[in-house]
């Protein structure tokens, strides 16, 4: 049997890495009031401030950037300020940054997308607009993972969980199989997974220690890359609204559909060869498993081959977790009920992945 570990944003975060959408969007709101609090102004493809106020003003270099978005709300309501958003996506998704300490910016560009071809008739130019947004998003997403990459020592927990012997539903069964091949299907742009790749499993002397063959599919591709360009958009085929795309006449709507992207590469058919190839098991570590992603995910739990998937769900301080919430964006991948909860593993055989924060 195979194993295919499901690695998301969460991975990184559980490093002590700030790449939530949250922590990217706040980045670079500071950096848009820097960049006023210098000049008295700033424009970009997102968003306008500039100074109203004729006479003369003091810089203000100096400023709590932990009060970044009350900042901003008090320069939209200074008489002196003008505040222009370009961008409703970006109002929107830093609205929800504040509030809900959480956004999801490539549902969130879908939804306007739908927004805007729900007009009669569709508005090609605004469609047009929305993209070249979004890539300016993308290019400043890039920009600032690029700078969160630090370099790490593996945690030994982490390398036991990825690389040990294959998982049984019975807590009383022994497990002595190691998995014969291992895909990492890594969604983050980062390479922080990298430093788990290789591992000799102790303990298992009459046996190998390690899987016959050990990969990274950075299926999203990779920070500064032209050979594996970074996928960010939305991926879900099975979308109501997703099937009136297709009749209209422009291809500007597909610009940032994930399926599309998939072509540039061999990713998706390296993972493709790889359901094929035997029975499999599925670790998921760090992803939400959102609607983002249900065209791969329906592939991948929906497969001949796949068995148990086991969702190694986040503890909170607090004691809470998101076993649950993970389960219900799970379910939404599958079309028969009855073979998610076969292969879906119970919460008191799973348990909370380990938090690996740098000190």
């Amino acid at each position: 049997m195979n194993r295919l570990v499901i690695v998301g944003n969460g991975f990184d975060l559980a490093h002590g890495l700030k790449t939530s959408y949250c922590d990217f969007l706040t980045n670079y709101l500071i950096s848009v009031i820097d960049s006023f609090n210098t000049k008295f102004y700033h424009g970009d493809e997102l968003i306008e401030i500039k100074n109203t106020y004729h006479g003369t003003r003091e810089f203000n270099t100096e400023w709590d950037k932990s009060k970044v978005f009350e900042i901003l709300k008090e320069l939209q309501s200074n008489q002196y300020t003008s505040v222009v958003f370009k961008s409703s996506l970006l109002k929107d998704s830093l609205q929800k940054a504040h509030n809900l300490k959480w956004v999801d910016l490539e549902n969130d560009y879908y939804e306007e997308l739908l927004r805007l071809l729900q007009t009669k008739p569709a508005n090609v130019d605004l469609i047009q607009k929305l993209n070249i947004q979004f890539d300016f998003l993308k290019k400043k997403l890039e920009n600032y993972l690029t700078s969160q990459i630090v370099d790490l020592q593996p945690s030994e927990e982490i390398q036991r969980l990825f690389h040990g012997p294959i998982r049984t539903r019975s807590m009383n069964e022994p497990q002595m199989n190691l998995p014969n091949n291992i895909m990492f299907l890594n969604f983050n742009y980062t390479k922080t997974l990298n430093n788990y790749e290789t591992y000799e499993y102790p303990g298992l002397t009459h046996r190998r220690g390690y899987a016959t063959n050990i990969s990274i599919n950075q299926i999203h591709g990779e920070l500064k890359s032209k050979e594996n360009p970074i996928i960010f958009g939305f991926g879900d085929e099975y979308d109501e609204e997703y099937v009136k795309f297709e009749s209209l006449k422009t291809n500007t709507v597909f610009q940032h559909i994930k399926s599309f992207a998939y072509f540039q590469t061999t990713n998706y058919t390296r993972l493709m060869s790889f359901l094929d190839m035997d029975s499999f098991e599925v670790y998921i570590v760090g992803h939400s498993c959102g609607l983002s992603d249900r065209t791969m995910f329906r592939e991948v739990f929906g497969h001949k081959n796949c068995g148990l998937i086991w969702n190694f769900y986040y503890q909170r301080p607090d004691g809470t977790d998101d076993f649950l919430d993970k389960n219900y964006e799970l379910a939404r991948h599958f079309t028969n009920k009855g073979v998610m909860r076969k292969k879906i593993v119970a919460k008191p055989f799973t348990s909370p992945f380990p938090q690996f924060l740098l000190k």
